[in-house]
């Protein structure tokens, strides 16, 4: 009994050490310094500099998670995206913002050839119907930022 219990749990560990191993996928964490607050999902975060990380359990998944923390470590979060392959001339390492009015709303990261895509948060659809609706009213404005990665 106590060899078939030590066997599933080293073969749990096993498994779960390999799915932590391969979360790191194979993009570098992006370095990105955000001059303003932003929401990432349903969280406002303030103006700083952040460290973005694509992870996933497979390389055409990379991407479909975003590890976001500050440098100093004192926030770690992580939100769903939608990746897909960037098809452009040169890799991009950006972070994306939609603006809308003076709130800005973490869209889309980039990342070498791999892009993520997040998802609008209710409040972030509110707000561009809202904007929309105004006379003169236009849609959100981009504000794509420079990013950076380990050498």
């Amino acid at each position: 009994m106590k060899k078939a219990l030590m066997a599933a749990f080293l073969l749990v560990a096993v498994i779960f050490g390999s799915a932590v191993y391969a979360l790191a996928g194979d993009t570098p964490a992006l370095t990105v310094n955000v001059p303003f607050a932003f929401y990432a999902g349903k969280q406002l975060l303030p103006a700083g500099e952040y460290r973005i990380t694509m992870l996933a359990l497979n390389y055409s998944a990379t991407g479909s998670i975003l590890a976001i923390g500050t440098k100093d470590g004192s926030l770690l979060m992580y939100l769903s995206g939608n990746p897909s392959d960037s098809r452009g001339n040169e890799p991009a390492y950006t972070a994306k913002f939609k603006k809308y009015g003076g709130r800005y709303f973490l869209s889309e990261v980039q990342n070498g050839w791999r892009t993520s895509a997040l998802p609008k948060t209710r409040a972030e659809k509110e707000l561009a119907i809202a904007d929309a609706s105004k006379p003169g009213g236009s849609a959100a404005k981009d504000v794509v930022l420079n990013a950076s990665t380990p050498e």
